[in-house]
């Protein structure tokens, strides 16, 4: 029974930690009737390693920056495991691949951060409970209905999902709601709510690279997250340079501005990192210093992750052989 009460202790009082770090960063005020521990899941320590994580004592290279604009935040990066279901995952990657059949892979992209890729769109309502809807509207249209009826009767385009890749992702975007934002009773009654931009769902081929970036902020708002489907990876995070914070914010690079010796590139190599490891059915978030202040990559195969709290095992290091990986990335607007 004591073992029981600490073990409840020690939840609460991470519950109430997570609470205030984004309560504190949220677009929305904080409500004692939303937890961010949900019903879905808790984070998975583990799956972050911050052994050499950025703290306010670093020395940055350009005068311009502010080291505590860069210290690391435990909560900013969480990854939770197991998060869909292995029908789930099925399904997803069934419905992204069909869609994606007719697509060639790229070489490239316009600003050079991913290569070797496909890309689609994942058109969906913007409320995080239309699932309830899409089930009532769905009673109406029976299964068999083909593409060409439901398009003579303006369905949405969700609808050519499978419900499970709809349960998939809608049980991410519940998730964000209930753990990273906390709507008061009267923007509630407003309706100003956290709302959702499309989902986009890329593949990336064994030999594709998604190099250092940070996210634009002129689209999208407080949150980057992604569901990750076949392959395990291992995401790195580090300290963003002022070039692609200029980038970041929309803004044009000028000289004046800038150290020469970071002038065209993205990360601060040698100012600390935060590694993340991707099982499949993982989902991460990044929030925070994560999302606005360090770059997000995905490290090539042969990398390896060291497990944390692992210390019972003789070996606790993962070695990451990447195969073809397929993910689900969510952004709320801005």
């Amino acid at each position: 029974m004591r073992c029981l009460r600490l073990m409840n202790f020690e939840k609460r009082r991470e519950v109430g930690q997570l609470k205030l770090y984004f309560s504190s960063r949220a677009k929305c005020v904080p409500s004692d009737l939303i937890e961010p521990i949900t019903e879905f899941a808790s984070p998975a320590c583990s799956h972050v390693d911050a052994s050499f994580a950025p703290n306010e004592n670093i020395k940055l290279p350009s005068k311009h920056l502010d080291p505590k604009d860069f210290a690391f935040h435990p909560y900013s990066a969480l990854v939770y495991t197991d998060f869909v279901s292995p029908k789930q995952a099925s399904a997803l990657e069934n419905d992204i691949l069909k869609r994606m059949r007719r697509k060639r892979f790229e070489k490239g992209h316009w600003d050079a951060v991913i290569t070797n890729y496909k890309e689609i769109e994942l058109p969906i309502y913007n409320s995080p409970t239309d699932e309830m809807a899409w089930n009532n509207i769905h009673e109406s249209h029976p299964v068999e209905m083909t593409h060409e009826k439901a398009n003579q009767e303006q369905v949405n385009p969700m609808f050519q999902l499978s419900k499970d890749s709809i349960s998939a992702i809608e049980r991410v975007r519940r998730h964000i709601v209930q753990s990273h934002f906390f709507p008061s009773k009267e923007q509630q009654d407003n309706e100003k709510i956290l709302k959702y931009l499309n989902c986009h769902a890329i593949h990336l081929k064994k030999d594709g690279m998604l190099t250092a970036h940070v996210d634009s902020i002129k689209f999208s708002g407080d949150i980057v997250a992604g569901l990750s489907l076949k392959s395990a990876s291992i995401m790195r995070l580090r300290p963003a340079s002022a070039s692609e914070l200029a980038r970041r914010d929309g803004e044009e690079e000028h000289g004046d501005t800038l150290d020469q010796t970071e002038a065209g590139s993205k990360a601060m190599i040698g100012c600390g990192h935060v590694d993340l490891y991707l099982p499949p059915y993982s989902l991460y978030i990044l929030s925070g210093v994560s999302r606005y202040f360090y770059t997000h990559e995905i490290l090539p195969s042969g990398a390896t992750f060291q497990l944390q709290d692992e210390s019972n095992q003789e070996d606790s290091s993962i070695k990451v052989e990447r195969e073809d990986r397929i993910s689900v990335i969510f952004r709320d607007e801005k």
